[in-house]
C-alpha cells in the first residue's frame, strides 16, 4: 500500500460520510414536512453513519506509511516495527 492508496482510502471515507450526512438532512427536512415519525426513523441511522464514517480511523497501514514519511527513510520505520523473534510463542525456558 503506497501513500496513494492512503489519500483515496481517506478521500474514500470522507466522501462516503458526507453523503450519508447530507441524505440524512434530506430525510429529516421530508420527514419533517410529510412523514414525522418514518423521516426521523430512517435519518437518525444515516446521521450516525455519516458521523462515524467522517471520524474514522485511518488504517494501521497508512499510519506506519504516514510516520515513515515525517521520520525521513523507511529503514527508521522498519527499526520503529518491533517484530517478536522468530518461533517465540514456541521456545521454552
Amino acid at each position: 500500500m503506497g501513500i496513494n492508496a492512503c489519500r483515496q482510502e481517506r478521500f474514500s471515507s470522507r466522501t462516503v460520510g458526507l453523503f450519508f450526512l447530507v441524505a440524512s438532512l434530506l430525510l429529516f427536512v421530508v420527514g419533517l414536512v410529510m412523514l414525522p415519525i418514518v423521516g426521523f426513523i430512517f435519518a437518525i441511522p444515516f446521521m450516525l453513519l455519516g458521523v462515524v464514517m467522517l471520524a474514522a480511523p485511518e488504517s494501521s497501514a497508512c499510519r506506519l506509511i504516514r510516520n515513515g514519511l515525517k521520520m525521513g527513510s523507511p529503514e527508521k520505520v522498519e527499526a520503529s516495527v518491533q517484530t517478536p523473534p522468530p518461533n517465540a510463542a514456541y521456545s521454552r525456558t
